[in-house]
């Protein structure tokens, strides 16, 4: 689990919130304490999986996304920019997490940023990178480059988390 966002966002992936490691299936003992840890109040799960902790107060949101080129990313931002922007509005910490934290999760991370921020895709995605160095969402590029586009021809930009 990667900060992106010093205390408001953070990536990563299935093992965070309790899941299975994916390429070993180990199962994490203590997710609960490091969520608790780094003061999470917010999930958002890019990936069909029901959450594990539902009555520690965690507010969730779920929107299953396949890591294929062919999924509409584009289609879910206004959902997932909205869940984060509220979450970190109102004070509280969100972490993004797919199942290996590199793909899905990154790419909604840096449209968040585009969008909150104002940045371009390639400042967006090196500030990424820079805090978890292994994302990959090559998969979701030319949606992100399309998402960036159309975010510079408007200013639909939350004003609340967008510095000038």
């Amino acid at each position: 689990m990667h900060e992106i966002l010093p205390g408001a966002l953070w990536l990563g992936n299935q093992f965070s919130v309790g899941f299975p490691e994916a390429m070993t299936g180990i199962v994490p003992r203590c997710a609960l304490k490091m969520l608790k840890e780094r003061h999470i109040t917010h999930i958002l799960c890019v990936i069909d999986k029901t959450p594990l902790f539902t009555n520690v107060g965690l507010k969730y949101l779920t929107i299953p996304m396949s890591d294929s080129s062919s999924f509409d990313l584009i289609g879910c931002l206004s959902r997932t920019n909205a869940f984060l922007s509220n979450a970190i509005k109102d004070g509280g910490i969100v972490l993004v997490h797919c199942q290996m934290g590199q793909s899905r999760s990154s790419a909604v991370v840096i449209a968040f940023l585009m969008f909150s921020k104002g940045w371009s895709f390639d400042v967006a995605y090196q500030h990424v990178k820079l805090c978890r160095s292994f994302i990959n969402p090559v998969r979701f590029r030319p949606q992100l480059l399309r998402y960036e586009e159309g975010l510079s021809n408007t200013t639909k930009r939350h004003p609340v988390l967008h510095e000038e």
